[in-house]
């Protein structure tokens, strides 16, 4: 008797598993498609998603400059939005912030793209007062 009573119990922690597997590797996609379009514009990148190498608890990509540059970068990651669209985010010290929803890694990346230049124009600019 008691096995039919830890049935639905066994089968909750399943299925509750199973989006966060099946979840991951979706974002890992998203992001694989977001690393070709970034590195093709020329920007350094690091892949804090696989698993051999980083296993972090949510898939991350950085994106930064070259050397001379270094401190300009920012980090992105997919996850669920509203209505439970893979959207990417940028992430850091505050709340993440929605990029675009997913789906189209050319304007994820123009966006990415767009802010680096800002930083950098920023950086270098501020290095000359």
């Amino acid at each position: 008797m008691s096995h039919w009573h830890s049935w639905p119990l066994r089968c909750a922690r399943y299925v509750l598993r199973w989006p966060t597997r099946s979840g991951r590797r979706g974002a890992v996609q998203y992001l694989d498609l977001l690393a070709v379009a970034l590195e093709q514009r020329g920007w350094s990148l690091v892949r804090y998603y696989r698993p051999t190498e980083f296993p972090a608890a949510f898939p991350l990509l950085r994106v930064y400059s070259s050397a001379e540059h270094s401190n300009v970068g920012v980090a992105v990651t997919v996850r669920t939005s509203q209505y439970n669209a893979w959207s990417y985010f940028t992430v850091g010290q505050g709340q993440p912030e929605l990029l675009i929803v997913c789906g189209d890694a050319e304007a994820a990346a123009d966006l990415i793209d767009d802010r680096l230049k800002q930083q950098m124009s920023r950086h270098t600019s501020g290095q000359r007062s």
